[in-house]
């Protein structure tokens, strides 16, 4: 899936969130040089989120965490180039 796409799809999916494309370096994501230039963030209680699968260095239920599904939070760490820790 491309970045436009899954932008979009997800844009279109929850208008509740507010959606970023923004610089991988800026919030601390560019731990490993396959990581894109350009990761997909959003905010959630004033933090910005890069992995949804994630709550902090714990795995957590995005729908219930965040409100996403679990594709669509899949989706978002497979684009962003986290890997599971």
């Amino acid at each position: 899936m491309t970045l436009t796409s899954l932008y979009m799809r997800l844009l279109t999916a929850y208008p509740q969130h507010q959606f970023d494309l923004t610089r991988a370096d800026s919030v601390g994501a560019q731990d490993d040089p396959s990581t894109p230039e350009v990761v997909i963030v959003f905010n959630h209680d004033n933090e910005c989120i890069v992995d949804p699968l994630t709550c902090g260095f714990y795995p957590c239920d995005p729908l219930a965490t965040y409100g996403l599904s679990p594709e669509d939070a899949a989706a978002i760490r497979a684009y962003n180039n986290i890997v599971a820790g």
